[in-house]
């Protein structure tokens, strides 16, 4: 197996909805919500990686069980923003 050093660190917030995931990056001056079309398996991937990565590695000794890293049966519903600085940071980032 290859391995590559990857950088996550501008990911803020990750979602998925209707085959699209959703990325929240920080951009340094602006925040920018990008979507790309990816299976679902990507949104747990990424939920699998983000639990492995921040679980101490002693109480990952016996394996990892998928029912501990099942995401939620009931998403977190996103709130519309109508916000005047939130059309004005989106316009400027695609700039």
């Amino acid at each position: 197996m290859k391995l590559s050093k990857i950088d996550l660190s501008n990911v803020l917030a990750v979602g998925h909805s209707n085959g699209q995931l959703g990325l929240l990056i920080d951009r340094g001056e602006c925040l920018e919500f990008i979507e790309i079309a990816a299976p679902e398996a990507a949104m747990h991937g990424l939920h699998m990686v983000d639990f492995i990565a921040n679980t101490d590695s002693t109480e990952l000794s016996g394996g990892i069980e998928l029912t501990e890293i099942a995401p939620a049966d009931e998403p977190i519903a996103m709130m519309p923003v109508d916000s005047a600085m939130a059309a004005l940071l989106t316009l400027w980032c695609i700039m």
